[in-house]
């Protein structure tokens, strides 16, 4: 493994505990929990959070290092609070448990993208479209609940996400060794593995 992935991975890490931290502290909080859903904040936290990493994917390559790492965490620590709703639907245990496949996935999807000879460029494109179509659809059912279609949106939610996730490995190995590429690297594979969670959270699980 090259230096850039190793200090993605460790910054990836880092993220991932201050996520988990922040979510579970602040569902231990009656006073954080209620603020969160009955003053919309959980709306508004939801909307900085999209800009954010919209943000922080198209300028963090030109911020200083020092800012990138700290808008890394920062996105890390609102993100926990974001997360902190999974804790109100699931028990810690389930959760970790899930936490334990999700990273089984993750690293096995990793590791492909990163020795297969394939160039995985020709279907990353296909991916990103696949992943519209689908968040078309996801808004489409949150409206028009339907269970059948929760579960299929479900497994190519997954399917795209572990695509992507050999795609970022593959463009991380051929990517120089710089502190802000290792953020960027960072927070590609954090959005990759939260959205995996995510997914095998809803799919694993009957509650909606």
């Amino acid at each position: 493994m090259n230096k850039l992935i190793a200090k993605s991975f460790l910054w990836m890490a880092i993220g991932l505990l201050v996520t988990f931290v922040t979510g579970y502290l602040a569902n231990t909080s009656f006073n954080i929990m209620y603020a969160l859903f009955t003053k919309k904040i959980y709306i508004v936290l939801v909307v900085i959070e999209v800009l954010m990493v919209i943000f922080l994917s198209a300028r963090i390559h030109t911020m200083n290092s020092t800012a990138a790492k700290l808008a890394f965490l920062l996105y890390s620590l609102l993100t926990g609070f974001v997360f902190s709703a999974v804790f109100l639907v699931y028990s810690v245990s389930y959760v970790l448990f899930t936490f334990l496949i999700a990273a089984i996935l993750f690293l096995f999807f990793g590791f492909f993208g990163y020795h297969t000879k394939l160039d995985l460029s020709k279907i990353g494109n296909i991916l990103l479209m696949g992943l519209i179509g689908v968040i078309l659809l996801e808004v489409l059912n949150i409206l028009l609940f339907h269970g059948a279609l929760n579960i299929i949106l479900c497994i190519i939610f997954l399917l795209v996400f572990l695509g992507v996730t050999a795609w970022d490995l593959q463009k991380l190995k051929y990517m120089g060794d710089d502190e802000n590429l290792a953020i960027y690297g960072a927070l590609q594979l954090y959005l990759d593995f939260i959205n995996i969670l995510i997914v095998l959270l809803r799919l694993l699980s009957r509650r909606q």
